[in-house]
């Protein structure tokens, strides 16, 4: 599954960076490069993210290297490395994110299985109670009824007595 999503994702570098080249400095496709980055970082990892955050920064750079507006080279190297720190900042936001919401759903399978041991738990305690209910009721109920006869006897033959 990983390596359909890698190929994917040098497809989609690949046309953006082709696409990038035909349309030159008339249209921005800056962004689109981020959306195989995230594919990448969400699906495969923050390393594999990294290094699709470099090609698409080499070829951004490839795509705009003949017709960039910019006056100096350096003027054009510092735009390819805010490129690259823009994609390595990407990287680490969306691992960040997938991060968190694992994090959670973690937490929430925790929390949900500590209801139902929680649960669990009621429902042997409700048991045990009915259990020693019923044991005393079994074992105390007959003496209770013989105190109760022996009272009655000895009322009544304290009664003669008199």
């Amino acid at each position: 599954m990983q390596w359909l999503v890698v190929f994917a994702a040098l497809a989609m570098v690949a046309l953006t960076g082709w696409m990038d080249y035909l349309i030159s400095w008339e249209m921005n496709l800056f962004l689109v490069y981020s959306l195989p980055i995230v594919l990448v970082v969400w699906k495969v990892g923050w390393r594999s993210g990294l290094l699709f955050a470099l090609l698409c920064a080499v070829t951004w750079w490839l795509a705009q290297t003949e017709s960039n507006p910019y006056q100096s080279s350096f003027g054009f190297e510092l735009a390819v490395f805010s490129r690259l720190i823009y994609f390595a900042v990407l990287v680490v936001a969306v691992a960040t994110v997938k991060s968190r919401r694992e994090h959670d759903r973690m937490q929430i399978e925790r929390l949900e299985r500590a209801q139902v041991l929680e649960r669990e738990i009621l429902q042997a305690s409700e048991r045990e109670q009915q259990r020693i209910g019923r044991d005393l009721h079994d074992s105390m109920g007959p003496h209770l009824a013989a105190i109760g006869y022996a009272a009655s006897f000895l009322a009544n033959d304290l009664r003669d007595d008199q």
